[in-house]
């Protein structure tokens, strides 16, 4: 029953972001709903983090967590040139947590992220201000600021 329940929930989420017209990846999972950065904010580059923009304004509009998995997370340096080498996806990733939220809380999610992507023609991207030594570990250190024009 309870697995049931927890996947119906997360097929809830995804459905209700769907019908909204926000961006993610289908199916669902069974733990979360991944949303497709790229495509909410196609005018933001990877070397602008479009996936860490989304986490900071969804935090900033409703109180949401989410994670950015994608260009600060999974993004290397090309050993020969230096240059970046960025990830294929960005993605930002909303895990339901078990036992603890209700539809109710789905609902504040998908509205939170909604009104996000009613004005994500407005956001900028960001810019990093301090990371670790490591680029493969940068998501867990990295310090940002928004571009401003």
């Amino acid at each position: 029953e309870y697995l049931a329940y927890r996947i119906a929930q997360v097929t809830y989420l995804g459905n209700e972001l769907s019908k909204r017209g926000i961006p993610i990846i289908q199916p669902v999972g069974g733990h979360g709903v991944y949303v497709d950065a790229q495509k909410f904010y196609p005018h933001i580059p990877q070397s602008e983090f479009p996936g860490q923009a989304l986490v900071v304004e969804l935090f900033k509009t409703g109180g949401v967590r989410g994670v950015e998995l994608g260009s600060c997370a999974f993004s290397k340096k090309d050993p020969k040139t230096g240059e970046i080498i960025f990830p294929e996806l960005e993605l930002v990733r909303l895990t339901v947590s078990r036992r603890v939220y209700t539809n109710r809380h789905m609902d504040v999610v998908v509205n939170s992220l909604a009104d996000v992507y009613q004005r994500r023609n407005e956001m900028k991207g960001l810019r990093i201000t301090y990371q670790g030594p490591i680029i493969s570990l940068r998501h867990f250190t990295a310090k940002f600021e928004p571009i401003i024009d």
